[in-house]
């Protein structure tokens, strides 16, 4: 009794089967969409089934070992080389263990031999479950990290810290309303500027060279900063400036928070 599997969901899987017979190319489709309930494609030489990769999404290819113009092990060896991540099962008419290991080295996700009695197509179907529950795994890192993104973009609007973010030379590209309230300068105001528009005439040249250092070697820097209103009124601000550094180690980003802490200062000094 053959096993039975559900039908993927809106039947929006879609596959490649690169195989030169053209008959049981034809079988085996109609016995996976039968089964499966997933789109097919066929490709009748590995070199159709290269260009079909190259320029067209699939979820799945299944690939016959033993194709004229290119091979099976050639096709999976030329897509990993080129990047090409589509998940690759490689099928053949013969066991051998020397192929299979070749196969799966190549970047095969599995190797099957061909049985007459339909065997290869359960796990064809087992295959291509498993491609399923791959994509959902995905949807659900895919939906984490855009709620992630979406807090951290509420959290960088509703925050009291007035935000500056800047590139690597220091050009600022974003900041938040806070900093808008603040500094009475709107985003298209700072947009493009270097936050040395921002100081007042009490500047501490020393400071800013401590500052510098510490960035460089500690990635970060907290401090008194003494800044310029738009309508020229001078402010103290606690800055806290992060380097953001690629996987590379580059710094390409900082990241500055700051809060008007004038009234406070003086209530201190009154103290």
């Amino acid at each position: 009794m053959k096993k039975q599997y559900q039908s993927l969901s809106g039947s929006n899987l879609r596959i490649l089967y690169v195989e030169d017979d053209a008959a049981l190319a034809g079988l085996l489709k109609l016995q996976l969409q039968q089964r499966c309930g997933c789109n097919i494609d066929i490709a009748s030489d590995g070199e159709r089934g290269l260009a079909e990769l190259q320029y067209k999404h699939y979820d799945l290819a299944i690939v016959d070992y033993n194709l004229p113009v290119l091979s099976g092990l050639q096709l999976i060896r030329i897509l990993k080389d080129n990047g090409i991540q589509t998940p690759v099962v490689m099928l053949t008419g013969e066991g051998d263990e020397e192929v299979a290991s070749a196969s799966m080295k190549a970047g095969a996700v599995d190797y099957l031999v061909k049985d007459i009695r339909g065997g290869h197509v359960d796990k064809l179907c087992a295959a291509i479950q498993w491609v399923l529950r791959e994509q959902k795994i995905q949807l659900k890192k895919q939906k984490k990290k855009f709620d992630r993104k979406r807090l951290a973009e509420t959290v960088f609007d509703v925050i009291k810290e007035g935000i500056m973010v800047t590139d690597a030379e220091t050009v600022i590209e974003t900041v938040n309303p806070a900093f808008t309230s603040i500094t009475g300068y709107t985003d298209d105001e700072a947009v493009g500027q270097k936050p040395g528009f921002l100081k007042s005439d009490r500047r501490d040249e020393q400071l800013y060279k401590r500052m510098w250092q510490s960035l460089e070697e500690n990635d970060c820097w907290e401090g008194e900063l003494w800044n310029r209103r738009k309508d020229g009124e001078v402010y103290l601000a606690w800055m806290v400036i992060n380097a953001i550094r690629d996987a590379r180690g580059v710094v390409y980003r900082y990241v500055g928070a700051f809060s008007d802490i004038t009234e406070r200062k003086k209530d201190e000094e009154k103290i």
